[in-house]
């Protein structure tokens, strides 16, 4: 079974305090395992009904950005079998076990737990994300027809970025050094252009930026796309429909300052596109990928830190990769590595017992 769904399952049945929808649907479908890879901050009512119901839960875990808040320690104590989508996520999970688990290095002692004891000697598996097997480069024709479909201008040069429009992903400062390249002192206004697939570009939701504001603010209305549809999975472009925008561009670039599984920028990768992004916790590894130096960082919620790009640094990354970085063939080749990864964790978690008693109560 897999769990998630709105509000995370954790909406009351008629009001009564107590039974949530996932306490009715593990009760009626009484799976042998369940998997989700909600984040930590919506998976808690997850794990505390998964635990009352005696089934093992894998807990995909994502963070955005580091470090992981003791907030967590009690509710990562209680899943069953985590497993982490990044070597970075894992390697804060591991800080935070050396520092506040029983005889850990932290400095004030009642900051110690037992909670982060079981994880001491339990080896917890990283299985990095990889993408759908669709997304990989199509022909030249193929990309020429689409270009045609979706009347683009002619650009010398197309940068693409992907996600929410949510302030995190910090879309000004993506604007503004694209901006610069564009026109670049003593240079004139060069041709070039910017896809943003980001959902909701004027901010209604107000969770970002007035995003076509700032455009026209910036002069770049004729450089840059909007694709005008949802970055939600299920009301956006379709996984097909988002290869052909990868395909179309010759490079990807981000300004976020956190990244969670860093999906699109692996996506992008398996189109063949150079990427571009700043050096904030990334812990994919790939020949085409450029990490860009931070400027400052800024303390968010749940003690995360957000590391916010050098915008001179991301124009330059980007006049760079105009001259040297070309697009190649990818043909996805680690396609399969998580899914017979994440397969092989869950029959393995079916029949082990929970570490700390298979219940909703944390061991004291």
């Amino acid at each position: 079974m897999t769990a998630g769904g709105s509000n995370f399952g954790a909406t009351p049945l008629n009001g009564v305090s107590g039974v949530t929808v996932m306490d009715r649907e593990l009760n009626r479908i009484q799976p042998n395992v369940v998997y989700t890879d909600l984040p930590l901050w919506a998976v808690g009512s997850l794990v505390k009904a998964c635990n009352q119901f005696k089934i093992p839960l894998v807990s995909y875990i994502t963070q955005r950005g580091l470090p992981i808040s003791r907030k967590y320690i009690e509710l990562l104590s209680m899943i069953h079998t985590p497993v982490f989508q990044t070597h970075a996520l894992y390697a804060g999970f591991e800080d935070l076990v050396k520092r506040y688990n029983s005889k850990g290095t932290a400095v004030i002692q009642e900051q110690r737990t037992p909670f982060l004891d079981r994880f001491a000697e339990e080896a917890i598996a990283t299985i990095p994300f990889t993408p759908d097997t669709r997304f990989t480069t199509l022909e030249d024709e193929q990309v020429k027809q689409i270009k045609e479909t979706m009347g683009l201008p002619n650009w010398d040069y197309t940068f693409i970025t992907v996600g929410r429009n949510q302030n995190h992903r910090q879309y000004p400062r993506l604007l503004e050094a694209f901006r610069e390249l564009v026109f670049e002192s003593g240079k004139g206004e060069s041709n070039y252009g910017l896809i943003i697939h980001s959902g909701d570009p004027q901010d209604t939701g107000g969770q970002g930026f007035n995003l076509v504001s700032l455009v026209e603010q910036m002069g770049l209305a004729k450089h840059i796309a909007f694709s005008d549809q949802s970055c939600n999975l299920v009301e956006g472009l379709s996984v097909d429909d988002m290869v052909k925008l990868y395909n179309i561009a010759d490079c990807f670039v981000s300004s976020s300052s956190a990244f969670s599984k860093e999906t699109t920028l692996k996506e992008a990768l398996a189109c063949g596109l150079p990427v571009i992004v700043p050096d904030s916790h990334i812990s994919t590894k790939h020949k085409k990928l450029t990490k860009v130096k931070i400027a400052t960082q800024i303390l968010g919620r749940d003690e995360v830190v957000y590391n916010i790009v050098d915008e001179s640094a991301l124009k330059n990354a980007m006049a760079k990769i105009i001259t040297s970085g070309k697009k190649s063939n990818n043909n996805n080749e680690e396609k399969d590595i998580m899914c017979e990864a994440l397969e092989e964790v869950l029959l393995n978690a079916i029949d082990a017992p929970h570490p700390n008693g298979n219940n909703s109560v944390i061991p004291q």
